[in-house]
């Protein structure tokens, strides 16, 4: 249902966004999956899989919702970031840098695409394979990076109208800033040893995957809504906004 000329280098950013979002739900809900069908087979079979005494594991469930929890923190964050990656470019009244209206290399949207390959998490009883999630943990700073760079070098660039979607988007940089570096921090594996079942790893959770993700939703709200109803913000609040 693609418009005419619509090709896979011309849609919208927020698109990628959601195609990445499908493919991360595809990969990390089959971990949750598994874990709840084993608690309820413990439950109505007397299975056992998480009771130590039989030769099961309690820490097995913590382990199986951790490789969806983490993923699911990005199953919210990815639309969140094609949200902004839509309101940054028309408060700015300029294309997204680097992104799939430039005529430049096109970095933006291939940095959504890597981002979802990059989303796992470290637990901390698998000793063997914490060099491949240490470094997958790592590895997900880059893309991250390329799209705040990508709005940032939008903003620098542009003539910036500080209206109401803009200003949630401002509130989202801000945030995603704070909350990505506590991640590359947690990824750092003697770090994360010490501050692991602290109130440091959950805490960035409200920055991520909350904050980050409630004010892009709003921002789009008061972006897009007056598209579909015809009606704008009043920005002075003042009183209803005037037809558009």
């Amino acid at each position: 249902m693609r418009a005419p000329g619509m090709s896979l280098r011309r849609m919208p950013v927020f698109v990628w966004s959601i195609v990445g979002m499908a493919l991360m739900v595809l990969f990390a809900v089959p971990a949750l999956t598994v874990a709840a069908a084993l608690n309820e087979a413990d439950r109505l079979f007397g299975t056992q899989v998480y009771v130590p005494g039989a030769g099961g594991d309690t820490l097995l469930y913590q382990h199986l919702f951790w490789f969806w929890g983490h993923p699911e923190v990005y199953i919210l964050f990815l639309p969140a970031t094609g949200m902004i990656s839509s309101i940054i470019p028309a408060a700015a009244r300029r294309p997204l840098a680097g992104g799939c209206g430039s005529s430049r290399r096109r970095w933006r949207s291939p940095s959504s695409a890597s981002a979802c390959g990059c989303t796992t998490c470290s637990p901390p009883a698998a000793r063997q394979a914490l060099g491949y999630f240490s470094a997958a943990s790592y590895i997900i700073a880059i893309p991250s990076g390329v799209q705040f760079f990508c709005w940032i070098a939008t903003i620098w660039g542009g003539k910036v109208r500080f209206h109401t979607p803009m200003l949630f988007s401002i509130g989202f940089l801000v945030i995603f800033l704070l909350g990505g570096i506590t991640g590359v921090m947690a990824a750092t594996m003697p770090f994360d040893w010490q501050a692991h079942d602290t109130y440091f790893i959950v805490g960035p959770l409200p920055l991520r995957a909350e904050r980050a993700v409630v004010f892009p939703i709003f921002g789009a709200l008061y972006h897009w809504v007056p598209k579909m109803t015809g009606r704008m913000l009043s920005e002075s609040g003042s009183g209803a906004g005037a037809s558009g």
